[in-house]
């Protein structure tokens, strides 16, 4: 059993991937979470770690690459110049990856009240601060309740959520 990669049409990466597991194949789609701020709110988006690819676990090339390039989605099997076969990838390669995609599935935005935290963004960039809560703004916008030390003295910030990171 060898890895290859599949190149898929444009956004279509979850139908071929379906498409693929419905006809029997083991498929290995490398997504991230992904953090976007739209409208003032912070939201966490999956997006594929290689827009248009995915790999796909095959016996021999030759015998199933009719079936998968007729898959919904799919557009074909990645070759290099003239090569009539497909390239193959390392299983090493495809097992750092699901170490990779394992250890990132999620992203780190928990902050606990009284732990340190840092400004990362803003006026207040490089500050370390007490992290105390989070409100959300007449805006609706989220912003987190923080205790720095500014001229000798805790003040009390209201920062975004999106500035500030665990320190």
């Amino acid at each position: 059993m060898n890895w290859y990669v599949v190149y898929t049409k444009p956004r279509e990466e979850v139908r071929a991937k379906e498409n693929l597991e419905n006809q029997g194949f083991e498929v290995f789609f490398p997504t991230c979470k992904i953090e976007r701020v739209k409208n003032s709110k912070l939201s966490i988006l999956t997006e594929p770690l290689f827009p248009r690819y995915l790999f796909i676990q095959l016996n021999h090339v030759s015998s199933n690459w009719f079936p998968i390039r007729s898959t919904k989605g799919v557009v074909s099997l990645l070759r290099f110049g003239k090569e009539l076969e497909p390239v193959d990838v390392p299983d090493q390669l495809i097992l750092d990856l699901k170490n990779f995609v394992y250890k990132h599935s999620h992203i780190d935005r928990a902050f606990i009240e009284n732990v340190s935290i840092q400004i990362c963004d803003g006026a207040f960039k490089g500050l370390l601060g007490i992290f105390k809560k989070i409100n959300e703004s007449s805006s609706g916008e989220q912003r987190a309740l923080v205790l720095v030390e500014l001229l000798g003295k805790l003040q009390q910030l209201s920062v975004p959520l999106k500035s500030i990171q665990n320190a």
